[in-house]
């Protein structure tokens, strides 16, 4: 196999991939490990709790790697927590992080609320989305920056969002905590570009659009939204699927220059309301 050969099937040999929020078996961060062992990466295939869904997914990423020989290493922890991200960052040097760990959770509102039930509520769902996906996200990149200056290397940080977000979608009620500890995305991807980038380190986002349905939507709602989606229908799963963020992650990795940026993946949705059906 030529040296030219080896860089194109295997761009990213050698290299260390830390993706968060992995260890879920048919969801996009596995499909991001997967494609990126493809690649030649070797994957810390990180998760939460789930230890025997992990190892589910441990096999798969192996398996995608397996003629390149990759390494997969299972690590674990609330990265909302300093301690735990202390702790892992500890044990890990990550050439390439990518943020895909995220929760997707609605307000549990009682019924008929008095005002107090109300706003706890809207502050416990405010918690949760902030720190899984805001806090988080800081603790990790902080981490993973002075890993990369200790081992005297730099490295690239990917954000995933929500293109539906910041294409001025609105969500149903009880998803204003999500959108607020989404809408980040954006700002601090400049943030950091422009803090870090002329020390060597790159930041880019992908948005996310239709990626999979939701398992309480219906078969309307899934149909109305593949119909936005400007792609031919054979290439919908109904939507585009998490290959299709994987696929766009790997290719601006490889694109050097790249710095800054944020990505949109949806497909070339088109929206005809302002609300998600």
């Amino acid at each position: 196999m030529s040296k030219y050969t080896s860089k194109i099937e295997m761009p990213f040999k050698g290299l260390w991939f830390l993706v968060t929020g992995s260890g879920r078996e048919g969801r996009v961060g596995a499909n991001i490990a997967c494609h990126m062992a493809g690649l030649g990466a070797n994957v810390y295939l990180h998760y939460r709790s789930d230890l025997s869904e992990a190892e589910r997914v441990n096999k798969d990423v192996l398996k995608a790697g397996k003629k390149h020989g990759v390494k997969v290493k299972l690590v674990s922890g609330d990265l909302s927590k300093e301690s735990d991200v202390s702790l892992l960052f500890g044990d890990i040097s990550p050439d390439v992080v990518i943020h895909n760990a995220a929760v997707f959770e609605p307000v549990s509102m009682p019924k008929n609320p008095i005002l107090f039930e109300r706003l706890n509520a809207e502050a416990k769902a405010f918690d949760r989305n902030l720190s899984a996906n805001a806090k988080a996200v800081v603790l990790v990149t902080e981490a993973a920056l002075h890993r990369m200056r200790g081992d005297g290397k730099t490295g690239t940080i990917v954000f995933v969002g929500d293109a539906f977000i910041h294409g001025g979608g609105v969500y149903p009620r009880g998803l204003v905590a999500y959108t607020i500890s989404k809408a980040h995305i954006s700002a601090i991807v400049r943030q950091y570009a422009v803090l870090e980038g002329k020390a060597g380190f790159r930041f880019f986002a992908i948005l996310n659009g239709p990626i999979e349905p939701p398992p309480t939507a219906s078969a309307e709602a899934i149909g109305k939204i593949r119909d936005e989606i400007n792609l031919p229908k054979v290439n919908l799963k109904p939507w585009i699927g998490g290959d299709a963020v994987a696929k766009a992650i790997s290719l601006i990795l490889q694109a050097g220059a790249v710095n800054g940026a944020c990505i949109t993946v949806d497909g070339g949705r088109a929206w005809r309301v302002t609300e998600e059906h």
